[in-house]
């Protein structure tokens, strides 16, 4: 449970539109929300949802994977804080 209670933690340091493609109630992705920050949402918001993405479900081959060095250069510097963070004490809810 202590690794779902930091992702949550996480989460709410980030961006809003990447807060809503999680629902807390179920402890799911909701897909509708992914699809909509994956067509709109900035570089630095797909960055950061494929961060999370790759937290939440371990990592593994996707179609559109996170790369830590792009997302680095692209996010702010408190998002890029959130990687960092994670990265110098990593866990998976």
């Amino acid at each position: 449970m202590r690794e779902m209670q930091q992702f949550w933690h996480m989460l709410d340091q980030t961006l809003p539109s990447v807060q809503s493609c999680w629902d807390r109630k179920v402890e799911g992705i909701r897909p509708d929300r992914v699809e909509h920050v994956l067509e709109m949402g900035s570089s630095g918001e797909r960055h950061m949802l494929f961060f999370f993405r790759d937290v939440w479900f371990g990592g593994g081959k996707r179609d559109q994977p996170f790369d830590v060095i792009e997302a680095i250069r692209v996010v702010d510097a408190s998002q890029a804080h959130i990687i960092q963070e994670w990265l110098a004490a990593p866990f998976w809810p």
